[in-house]
């Protein structure tokens, strides 16, 4: 649509503005906008790479916090708002609290599922991605952290296979 100029009241267009946009995304894909016709003129940040169609490959990690930077959010910006209700309530981001332990479901699956040629197995498949030429000395080292959280035994293995015993 044009700007400044407005749909009539035909249902049928109106119905058409809603889809065709939409029919368009899913044809070039989730990388639309990475389309030099589709850019913006300032470039979009967000976590929303690879995929069907990219034109640009950031190589950066999908999730955050990670080690490489990206795009994060700014708490200047928005400092919450405060009030009551039966109880004080805060808009912010969520925060972990003493009893969140995110290692109790695959500690149970490491010492109550897997066989131990699973566990070999495991850390095999962790050895061998952790052993990529990409990763740093401080990575490997954050790997064996993570994964000693779950099982000593578990970081024990890895730390063996990439040598940092």
């Amino acid at each position: 649509m044009v700007p400044g100029i407005g749909p009539s009241p035909d249902k049928m267009l109106q119905g058409r503005l809603f889809s065709y946009p939409d029919a368009h995304r899913y044809r070039v894909g989730p990388n639309y906008l990475q389309l030099p016709i589709n850019q913006p003129k300032s470039p979009v940040n967000s976590y929303n790479v690879d995929g069907p169609m990219t034109f640009t490959n950031p190589q950066d990690p999908l999730y955050s916090p990670n080690s490489f930077g990206g795009p994060t959010a700014d708490p200047t910006l928005y400092e919450g708002e405060h009030y009551h209700v039966t109880g004080e309530l805060l808009r912010a981001s969520a925060s972990r609290h003493a009893e969140d332990d995110d290692h109790v479901q695959p500690r149970a699956r490491w010492e109550n599922i897997l066989s131990d040629t699973d566990r070999a197995h495991m850390i095999s498949n962790i050895v061998g991605h952790a052993s990529a030429p990409e990763v740093t000395d401080a990575m490997k080292k954050r790997v064996v952290e993570y994964w000693t959280n779950i099982h000593k035994d578990l970081g024990h293995g890895v730390s063996q296979g990439l040598a940092l015993s």
